[in-house]
């Protein structure tokens, strides 16, 4: 079935790429104002907006939390909102230190992801950002060979998908969790891999902090 909210969940992906909280906020009461129905898919959308304005932009973390408990299991597991409200909620998870709640949804979420299809970009770009989170969140627990094993198996897999999806930041991983066990000149490497790849697609803050970094070593 179309959704009626394709032109505003197209907005609100870019805006979500930019963490434009404040932007979003304002499209998505535009949008609540416009329609008198929605299918019960759209609606969920919309609330699962609403989830990360309230964590993100407002810091209502536990709000943002309760909201997403309750409104998974109203939700189909194959429904197409479904993967999203469950990564978000690990993602919430994980700012807040819930580790264990967070790794038993990271193990469900690779787990539902592995029966999808993985050549639908929607699945494909899904199963990516699930795993690149695991490797950032192995490295912010000091588990750094295990976040590079993690990270360099996700790049292998973006090559073999021909993507660049979440490459950038996959090799920073490599580059920042590798720095005990990997050789200065590989370590560079790869900051200068992540580097060309923002320079491609203008991910100009990422690429402020590459350049931030690689001035420093030249010191």
């Amino acid at each position: 079935m179309t959704s009626n909210i394709a032109p505003f969940k197209k907005l609100a992906e870019k805006l979500l790429e930019d963490r434009n909280y404040e932007d979003l906020k304002y499209l998505l009461n535009l949008e609540k104002e416009k329609y008198q129905y929605l299918s019960t898919e759209d609606e969920f959308y919309l609330l699962w907006i609403q989830a990360i304005i309230l964590f993100y932009l407002h810091s209502s973390k536990d709000e943002a939390i309760a909201s997403l408990e309750n409104t998974l299991p109203k939700l189909s597991v194959s429904s197409s909102v479904y993967l999203k409200l469950l990564n978000t909620l690990s993602n919430f998870y994980f700012s807040v230190g819930r580790d264990a709640e967070y790794e038993e949804n990271n193990s469900l979420l690779i787990s539902l992801y592995q029966e999808k299809d993985l050549n639908h970009q929607e699945y494909l770009f899904g199963y990516i950002r699930v795993k690149h989170n695991f490797a950032y969140y192995l490295h912010s627990k000091g588990k750094e060979l295990e976040a590079v094993q993690e990270a360099l198996e996700t790049i292998d897999f973006c090559k073999q998908k021909e993507t660049s999806y979440q490459l950038a930041p996959l090799l920073t991983i490599v580059a920042n969790a590798g720095k005990d066990f990997l050789k200065h000149d590989e370590i560079l490497d790869y900051y200068l891999q992540a580097r060309d790849i923002c320079k491609i697609y203008e991910h100009k803050l990422m690429m402020a902090k590459i350049d931030h970094f690689l001035k420093d070593k030249d010191r």
